[in-house]
């Protein structure tokens, strides 16, 4: 192996000890820490038990799309409710989860 080889694996296992700093806001993996997110109810298909978000970002704006499983946690003015009582235009909390799949939201808050 020549030198430079042997610095670049050097250099790759010290990093690899040091571990990388996660970015903010993003999920890793399935078992990363949920991300969340306010912005307003585009859509809600129960038939394919998914939802899409609006989420302001300066002057641009993130289109957030997650399913919605039975173990997300959707309450509507702190009662729990089901995914068609949210609608369009709805203000929203979203907490997900990136997945290999997909975003998968952990949670749904309106009001």
């Amino acid at each position: 192996m020549t030198r430079i080889g042997t610095e670049l694996v050097v250099a790759g296992l010290a990093v690899l000890a040091l571990g990388a700093a996660p970015v903010p806001g993003a999920a890793a993996g399935p078992t990363a820490q949920p991300a969340g997110v306010i912005g307003h109810v585009v859509a809600v298909t129960p038939k394919y038990e998914t939802i899409v978000v609006d989420v302001p970002e300066g002057h641009d704006v993130l289109r957030l799309g997650a399913t919605v499983t039975p173990h997300t946690v959707i309450r509507v003015n702190g009662t729990a409710a089901p995914l068609t009582a949210l609608k369009a235009g709805e203000q929203v909390r979203i907490a997900y989860q990136r997945t290999p799949g997909g975003d998968v939201a952990t949670s749904v808050i309106a009001g």
